[in-house]
């Protein structure tokens, strides 16, 4: 059993109310930052490698690096990077090295979870970069009919061992790794002025992205490669925007109160636009609806002009164009 202390790190390690039905938005979050418990690792390598360089570490921190150091992987509150990969893959099934891992091929994109994400988020980009009005209607409706493919997908793979990993696996290791992190010793011996408030990750904290661009950055026995402080906070956007978006998709009954759809429209856009971020793709958004001229079809009958390619196009375009009415 935690003791209270730890009890109200795992709690807080992820953002609120994402457990029981919401459990995969939970682990989109730990999914996205799992780099954090990587840092914290090598932090408890550095631990004892350099001891000269930790003298300001109390008993309890000093602890919870010789816990890290000694457990990591061989217990169930210290999951290594191969297991929580393979909750992650179980699950999400978009981890680059997936089919390396399990020998396997992945299921056709049209029916993986890469695929089904990428075809609600189209479709609420479309929604959200219309040029014209006249459209809302039936780009509502269209997220609507993505949403629950994607929905489904995600209640038929929640079960015992998604409620596991989310409630206990992750939160254990995840609610260590983030206190070593937060704490000021750590701060100071990669020369951080600050460490990061107590609600880091699950909130933005400059001083948090500063940090993990410094443990990454130095040599440390197994270091990782280096996390520039702008590309984690891309990033922890991406985990927090994915996590709410995800929340939200859970939640949504496919209501056709308009208010309630443009709210998940909303959360799914912050989505599609954190991702855009992390992928280091051009986003170009359309300007406000205006009238544009008319120019005459076929017929001598007044058509409207062509409107400019929106920015969905250029981060899904094969999943924008299957979306009905869109045109490539």
């Amino acid at each position: 059993m935690p003791d209270a202390t730890e009890a109200s790190d795992q709690a807080r390690s992820a953002p609120a109310g994402m457990g029981g039905d919401r459990a995969v938005a939970g682990l989109y979050f730990f999914k996205e930052l799992d780099c954090l418990i990587d840092l914290a690792h090598l932090v408890s390598l550095d631990f004892f490698d350099r001891p000269q360089l930790y003298r300001r570490v109390d008993g309890e921190l000093g602890r919870d690096l010789g816990k890290l150091r000694s457990r990591y992987g061989y217990h169930e509150d210290y999951l290594s990077p191969e297991q929580r990969r393979d909750i992650f893959v179980g699950l999400f099934g978009e981890c680059a090295s997936a089919e390396g891992m399990t020998g396997l091929p992945g299921p056709p994109a049209d029916t993986s979870f890469v695929g089904l994400r990428d075809q609600l988020l189209a479709a609420a980009a479309a929604f959200s970069e219309r040029v014209y009005d006249t459209s809302e209607e039936i780009l509502r409706a269209t997220v609507r009919m993505m949403h629950p493919y994607l929905k489904v997908y995600l209640e038929q793979r929640t079960g015992a061992s998604v409620a596991w990993s989310r409630d206990e696996g992750l939160p254990a290791i995840a609610g260590r790794c983030y206190r070593i992190l937060r704490s000021t010793p750590i701060a100071a011996r990669f020369g951080i002025d600050r460490a990061p408030s107590d609600r880091w990750p699950v909130e933005i904290d400059g001083y948090g992205s500063q940090l993990v661009e410094q443990i990454s950055s130095t040599p440390i026995r197994g270091h990782a490669e280096a996390i520039p402080s702008g590309v984690f906070d891309d990033r922890q956007q991406l985990a927090l925007r994915g996590a709410e978006a995800l929340a939200d998709i859970m939640d949504y009954k496919g209501e056709l109160d308009s208010a309630r759809t443009d709210h998940l429209i909303g959360a799914c856009y912050q989505w599609y636009a954190a991702r855009g971020r992390v992928l280091r793709l051009p986003v170009t958004v359309s300007p406000p609806a205006t009238r544009q001229p008319l120019t005459p079809a076929a017929g001598g009958a007044p058509a409207l002009a062509p409107a400019s390619t929106n920015g969905n196009r250029s981060l899904y375009p094969a999943a924008y164009n299957s979306i009905p009415g869109m045109i490539s």
